[in-house]
């Protein structure tokens, strides 16, 4: 098998394996807080649908802007600036990653960064760092794995990493460099 086959078939096996690890829509006990915890909401089944009742055809038009988050500009040479994936919104805070590698927690009441890593950097796969940005098509969230709340990501560089969803630290970490 080349070596392309061979991060086809690790990236199949890693989303399989993360698909039957990631749990259903998670409400907290006793709140009315509604987790937005995958690319279209209630993973896995992804209706694109929040079951939330705060926001009704009564009261939309008294919506008010709470707060904007301006996306840092993308480093000299990257081309590709902002983000494309879905935040995440887990228990008050909302994750998000740049086009441009940076994966950021923020406060989900005011948007002050809880922590911000360089998915970049992270490169431990012994192939070459991405150098015009990246693409990322979502985030995953889970509690289960390993007993802490992890945010996955699948770097585009033949890697997958799990963050500690409350301080950024890499908690698990995929390559397919095999040597």
């Amino acid at each position: 098998m080349n070596r392309s086959g061979l991060s086809v078939s690790l990236s199949v096996i890693a989303i399989l394996t993360l698909s039957s690890l990631i749990p259903a829509l998670v409400v907290a006990q006793g709140s009315q807080q509604v987790q937005w915890n995958g690319p279209m909401a209630n993973y896995p089944f992804n209706w694109n649908n929040s079951p939330q009742g705060q926001i009704s055809p009564a009261n939309v038009q008294n919506l008010q802007l709470s707060w904007v988050f301006p996306i840092p500009a993308a480093p000299p040479g990257v081309t590709q600036q902002g983000t494309t994936v879905t935040p995440l919104i887990i228990n008050g805070i909302a994750y998000t990653v740049t086009n441009f590698n940076l994966l950021l927690a923020m406060d989900a009441k005011n948007g002050k960064i809880i922590w911000q890593v360089n998915v970049a950097k992270l490169n431990q796969t012994g192939f070459p760092k991405p150098v015009a940005g990246s693409h990322y098509h979502s985030l995953y969230y889970t509690s289960k794995v390993r007993g802490v709340p992890l945010i996955w990501v699948s770097a585009n560089y033949h890697a997958i990493y799990a963050f500690n969803a409350l301080t950024g630290d890499v908690n698990l970490a995929f390559d397919s460099h095999i040597g």
